[in-house]
């Protein structure tokens, strides 16, 4: 697409203006991992990561808030250890590593609205202890 050079394009302000610079990042987008290091939260990656615990052959839900993942498997698959482990490796290896949830939990069902949506809502209630 064809911008015309004006004034105001050139000039260092505006141009310097798009350049992403962690230390200006307001303290509610980042967050802090276990080493200190400031990150972006995965907030525009969740679905993502939601759709690809769905690609798991094990996986019958799934809804994920920022580093924990809520799921419900299929009844042919048991819960264990070695199956957490699967489930973060297929995330690692699909998407990055940065995107693996910390911590898996595992529910019947999850709970949903009319239209088939997780609902994010009670998935942080629950979360939090208040269900």
């Amino acid at each position: 697409m064809y911008r015309p050079e004006t004034k105001q394009s050139s000039e260092p302000r505006y141009t310097d203006y798009f350049l992403v610079n962690p230390r200006y990042l307001p303290a509610l987008l980042t967050r802090h991992d276990e080493t200190g290091v400031s990150c972006l939260p995965p907030t525009t990656d969740l679905s993502e990561v939601e759709e690809k615990l769905l690609q798991h052959p094990a996986v019958e839900e799934a809804g994920v808030l920022e580093d924990k993942a809520f799921i419900s498997l299929k009844d042919e698959y048991f819960w264990s250890d070695q199956l957490e482990q699967e489930l973060k490796d297929w995330v690692r290896f699909n998407l990055s590593d940065r995107l693996v949830p910390r911590e898996i939990t595992v529910w019947d069902r999850l709970p949903k609205t009319r239209s088939g949506k997780v609902l994010r809502h009670a998935l942080r209630a629950w979360n939090a202890g208040n269900i």
